[in-house]
């Protein structure tokens, strides 16, 4: 998906879905990654985004958590998830 993460971007996307920042601390490792919770969350979880400062700023979507791992896992950066995901 080629826009940036706007208030109303999330709230259009479907539940479920895995939203990963295209902002990283390092590689493999961003700054936001989490699965698009229930509208009635979503709230909460915008403000997660803003704290990230991921708002405004490209993003992937991935059907799940597992595949954007193993994309990660693909391009040889495995290790960092450990990071991302604890």
């Amino acid at each position: 998906m080629n826009q940036n993460l706007t208030k109303t971007c999330l709230f259009s996307l479907s539940t479920g879905v895995h939203l990963v920042s295209n902002t990283h601390h390092s590689i493999g490792v961003p700054v936001f990654a989490e699965t698009v919770s229930p509208v009635r969350e979503r709230e909460q979880q915008w403000r997660r985004i803003v704290v990230a400062k991921a708002n405004g700023r490209h993003f992937f979507l991935f059907a799940t958590a597992e595949g954007y791992k193993q994309m990660i896992e693909r391009m040889g950066y495995g290790q960092l998830l450990s990071a991302a995901y604890n």
